[in-house]
């Protein structure tokens, strides 16, 4: 069972600030780059699934001021998992400058 189905994980998910689900979407991308430059692609598939998961949790908390912007990242989370996003540095950095700054 994906964890992420699990609805006492979805309470906690959307409790959580914008920034901190961002860091953690951020976190299943940096494991994607790693896994995905060491050529182990199942894992960073797997990573991608994850990321994609979580902001999908997040698009549907998501308020309207901020769902274009995580249907754009969402978005671009699927073009990387189907092989036609090439920077993936770029968008795990942007999604771990909001964990940061979740973190203070």
């Amino acid at each position: 069972m994906n964890p992420h189905n699990d609805p006492a994980f979805q309470a906690r998910w959307q409790a959580m600030p914008l920034a901190m689900q961002l860091g953690n979407i951020g976190a299943e991308l940096r494991r994607a780059l790693v896994f995905e430059q060491g050529g182990m692609l199942q894992q960073r598939d797997r990573a991608l699934d994850r990321g994609l998961d979580l902001a999908s949790l997040t698009l549907r908390k998501g308020s309207a001021g901020r769902l274009r912007e995580l249907c754009r990242l969402h978005e671009c989370l699927g073009a990387w998992r189907m092989g036609q996003w090439l920077d993936g540095a770029s968008l795990a950095a942007y999604c771990e400058a909001y964990g940061r700054l979740a973190r203070g």
